[in-house]
C-alpha cells in the first residue's frame, strides 16, 4: 500500500469507538491541507487542540491558530 498522504501515516488515533477498528486522523490527504474547528465555548476545543497540536509537532507538520477570544494565547 502506497502511502499519498503529504504527512505520512494518521497523526493521531481518536476517541472511543464501538467497533475493535481505530479511527485514524490525519488532517489532509493533498499537499494543501486546512481544518476548522468551530464549537461553542466550554465544549473541550482547547483540549482537542492541545492535543493535535502535539501530535502534529511530532510528525513535524506545523500550526496556525485564530483565535477570535484569545483563549489560546
Amino acid at each position: 500500500m502506497i502511502d499519498t498522504k503529504m504527512l505520512g501515516a494518521a497523526v493521531t488515533i481518536l476517541g472511543k469507538r464501538t467497533t475493535t477498528t481505530p479511527f485514524h486522523f490525519n488532517f489532509h490527504d493533498a499537499e494543501v491541507g486546512h481544518s476548522v474547528v468551530i464549537a461553542p465555548s466550554s465544549k473541550g476545543m482547547s483540549v482537542m487542540y492541545d492535543t493535535l497540536h502535539d501530535e502534529l509537532s511530532k510528525a513535524g507538520g506545523t500550526v496556525q491558530v485564530f483565535d477570535k477570544g484569545q483563549s489560546r494565547s
